[in-house]
């Protein structure tokens, strides 16, 4: 009895004995699928990443951009290809600031990066270790998981300060007083 079986996109016969049969209305095909972990692919012998973008329905500069390949030809099997954007998500320390002067240096409503600042905006600092080791910049925008609030970070802290924000509490020195010092969850792209 001859079976066939579809391996990603080779083709195997396995025989079993001499004879051929065959079996009427029923298929001996059987499609193996593809190896996936969640949000990795493992790729297989003769994969492209055309083909590993169309069977998941994204683009080729989609994957190649969050896989951060410059050559779409230089696959290897058993390389992890991630098929969505991965969000980052760090730990930190979070503690409040007002624009008030004792917490301000001379220009209380002049951030970082010549950002200006004024009360009621959703904006945070990050401590220079955040921006060397984790990419976060000027204008990025973060998700306090904690407050299920997203925040910009528009401010830098001093360099004495490591794996902290500082959340901006506009004039409110009461509401900065009372948030103290938390741990918070920072989630992003």
């Amino acid at each position: 009895m001859k079976k066939i079986i579809l391996l990603n996109t080779i083709l195997v016969l396995l025989f079993s004995g001499c004879a051929s049969e065959s079996i009427s209305g029923t298929s001996n095909i059987v499609k193996i699928p593809k190896v996936r972990k969640g949000n990795v692919y493992i790729v297989q012998e003769g994969d492209t990443l055309s083909q590993i973008a169309k069977e998941y329905g994204v683009s080729v500069d989609y994957l190649k951009k969050i896989n951060m390949l410059e050559n779409s030809n230089s696959l290897k099997v058993g390389d992890k290809i991630y098929l969505k954007h991965k969000k980052k998500r760090i730990k930190v320390i979070a503690t409040a600031y007002t624009s008030h002067r004792g917490q301000t240096d001379k220009t209380p409503f002049l951030a970082a990066w010549n950002n200006r600042i004024r009360p009621g905006m959703k904006i945070i600092a990050v401590s220079p270790d955040l921006i060397k080791k984790y990419g976060l910049k000027n204008g990025q925008k973060v998700k306090i998981k904690e407050l299920g609030s997203y925040y910009i970070v528009r401010d830098k802290m001093s360099s004495k300060f490591k794996n902290r924000v500082d959340i901006y509490m506009g004039l409110n020195k009461h509401k900065a007083i009372k948030w103290g010092k938390r741990k918070v969850t920072l989630v992003w792209d």
